[in-house]
């Protein structure tokens, strides 16, 4: 019998010491969810370049193309780059272009590469020596990167490009 006053006694401090310890872990997930959400840029939305080189024609080539004209982000330019107009991709970026008369967007020849230069690399310099000698007549204060196998959600330029706006944010990622 003795043994059931110290069971008694062992849930006696059991049972108040587990509502305490609830009770802390309540206030620290409400403190969580007071906290303020990531913060947004929405406000911040300058003229962008969206640089995006290709070569050959990957799997959903079509859909991928619809999702760059399509974000949602007023005032962006495509530059879409290829090595020659033989490029498989030439077409289609044409008729994507063609497709989409409101966006502004224009196909870029970088030619082939030197050697020890990748293709990629060569188009990605094509398009920054486009915008350069353009910079003084047709401004843009961003340059974005996307991958001609990325299909974006319509609001992944918006995020991509807000960060930029805080002091001694150069460079984002998404």
């Amino acid at each position: 019998m003795a043994y059931l006053w110290w069971v008694a006694a062992a849930l006696w401090v059991a049972y108040p010491t587990q509502a305490v310890l609830s009770s802390l872990l309540v206030r620290k997930f409400s403190r969580v969810l007071r906290r303020p959400g990531r913060e947004k840029f929405d406000h911040y939305r300058p003229p962008t370049a969206l640089v995006v080189p290709f070569k050959g024609v990957d799997p959903g080539l079509e859909r991928n193309l619809a999702s760059l004209f399509r974000q949602h982000y007023d005032e962006y330019r495509l530059v879409l780059v290829v090595e020659s107009e033989s490029d498989p991709a030439f077409p289609l970026i044409r008729e994507a272009i063609t497709a989409h008369p409101a966006r502004r967007a224009e196909a870029i020849v970088a030619g082939l590469a030197p050697p020890g230069t990748g293709q990629k690399v060569h188009n990605l310099l094509a398009a920054a020596r486009r915008l350069r000698e353009r910079q003084a007549s047709d401004p843009v204060e961003v340059w974005a990167f996307a991958d001609s196998d990325a299909a974006p959600d319509p609001a992944w330029l918006g995020p991509l490009v807000g960060p930029l706006c805080k002091a001694g944010n150069a460079v984002t990622t998404g």
